[in-house]
């Protein structure tokens, strides 16, 4: 845990990307979760680390897309190699989403309320304000392969699945045509037993 926490602040410290009047509230929020993130902790102890941080592309951010620190894990180095080879990486990583959740209601302090800051123009209690929020998720590739065969292969299966897909459309407008011929012979039987 320790080892964790010295590391997150090194990163958020340094990282520029990172909104400096933030950083304090995303880390003292991911202390708060500490009984909660024991797994996360086992496996830093266990593993290399390191820490990216990623920003949606510029007008991209949204509930769905929030900024996010991804913590990459690695085989332990022999300590005479690089110990975040991409070939010693592990098939899981942890996300550290970041987010703020608005709260409180419009702000209404006047200089002469008891607390009042002059700096943030504000008492600070019961105000609107952005309360930084943190998700960790762990996540785990179960499996991942590229195409066995050559460019020429490729132009084959494409071919056959075009096929295919040509084979399924005319499937299915020959079934509608049943269906459409179904319905007209039953409508036809009820209007003869009609007369």
């Amino acid at each position: 845990m320790e080892l964790f926490f010295t590391k997150l602040k090194k990163f958020m410290v340094e990282c520029k990307d990172l909104d400096n009047s933030k950083v304090a509230g995303y880390y003292r929020t991911i202390e708060q979760l500490n009984e909660k993130l024991k797994q996360l902790f086992e496996e830093c102890d266990k593993y290399d680390f390191s820490f990216v941080f990623y920003d949606p592309p510029e007008g991209y951010y949204s509930y769905y897309e929030p900024e996010r620190i991804v913590i990459n894990f690695f085989e332990k180095g022999d300590g005479d190699s690089d110990p975040y080879e991409w070939n010693k990486e592990l098939n899981f990583i942890y996300t550290i989403e970041l987010s703020d959740d608005m709260r409180g209601s419009y702000c209404t302090c006047e200089e002469t309320d008891t607390g009042f800051d002059y700096r943030h123009k504000c008492c600070g209690v019961g105000c609107d304000w952005y309360v930084p929020s943190v998700i960790v998720k762990r996540h785990e590739t179960v499996a991942a392969d590229s195409f066995d065969g050559y460019e020429k292969d490729m132009w084959r299966l494409q071919d056959n699945w075009n096929g295919d897909q040509n084979d399924s459309e005319a499937q299915q407008k020959e079934a509608h045509k049943r269906y459409i011929q179904e319905q007209i012979d039953r409508l036809n039987s009820q209007m003869q037993s009609l007369d």
